[in-house]
């Protein structure tokens, strides 16, 4: 299609039009009626952000000066997250099982079933869009650390922002991708639970610390992914020492992937993680995942 029809020729009444399309309608079909249309889904940065591949205007964080330096304050708008993480990526990839068994080699003591050969072969592309989206808008970069550290009374977190070099997706910003999660999950340092965003790094069955750490996992949901980018529960972290690796190695595999990812900066350190009434009751319902 070559002449698209006469309403769609003003370049602002089709990026208007665009901006209400479905995300997965606008990625895949949108971008392939004319060349025209391609060219303005490509070059319009409202319609980057809609599509998450470039970070929205507003800021979900920002600097503010204080008596003791610089701290991040937040914005408290109300967030979007990629609603093509929970319909797609994270059901259809993240947590299936693919065909050759030296890829994702940890997924074999999880109940993951197997992934449809079609769409593992889309999702394995290496130009493949997925990669180079954005979790939220806007986004943070910052990631929730809880730690189940067996000496401590309780769970505890700490929140990091990340400065992420996205050079290999092409993009002037240091915001999280899928695709640097994508590289945690096929590595095995990360393990995506049944909720989505949540993490657990290679320290036993999935099942069972999803089970033992329900109403933890309840306050990651309601209280640090409205921050975060992601959580990741692990037994111990060294990037959330007073001084990361100095002295010491990478502690565990989820360290490996947060060293990879890039320079880190703690925003808030280790604290209680704090368990509400309603985190409570909501982990207790028959329907809770995991239970």
């Amino acid at each position: 299609m070559d002449q698209p029809h006469e309403v769609f020729r003003t370049e602002a009444i089709l990026e208007a039009i665009l901006l209400q399309t479905e995300i997965r309608t606008l990625l895949t079909s949108a971008t392939r009626v004319c060349r025209s249309w391609n060219g303005i889904i490509q070059s319009s940065t409202s319609l980057q952000a809609a599509l998450f591949l470039k970070p929205a205007k507003a800021p979900a964080f920002f600097p503010k000066p204080s008596e003791n330096g610089v701290r991040w304050s937040y914005c408290h708008q109300k967030r979007t997250r990629n609603p093509f993480i929970e319909t797609g990526i994270w059901p259809d990839f993240f947590r299936k099982r693919l065909h050759n068994p030296s890829d994702r080699a940890w997924q074999i003591q999880e109940d993951f079933p197997l992934i449809d050969p079609g769409k593992e072969k889309a999702y394995l592309r290496e130009e493949a869009s997925w990669r180079r989206m954005l979790l939220h808008q806007p986004p943070t970069s910052h990631l929730a650390l809880i730690e189940e550290r067996s000496y401590a009374p309780c769970p505890v977190v700490s929140q990091i922002r990340f400065y992420v070099d996205n050079g290999q997706f092409k993009a002037g910003d240091d915001f999280i991708r899928l695709g640097h999660l994508g590289d945690g999950v096929d590595q095995g340092d990360l393990i995506p639970g049944r909720d989505t965003l949540l993490f657990y790094d290679k320290d036993g069955r999935l099942t069972d610390r999803e089970l033992k750490y329900a109403k933890h996992r309840a306050v990651a949901i309601s209280q640090w992914l409205i921050q975060c980018d992601a959580v990741i529960f692990c037994y111990l972290s060294n990037f959330c020492e007073p001084r990361p690796f100095q002295g010491l190695g990478c502690l565990t595999f989820v360290d490996d992937f947060l060293e990879d990812l890039g320079r880190g900066v703690q925003v808030r350190r280790r604290r209680r993680v704090a368990v509400l009434k309603e985190d409570k009751d909501r982990c207790l319902t028959p329907d809770y995942p995991g239970r």
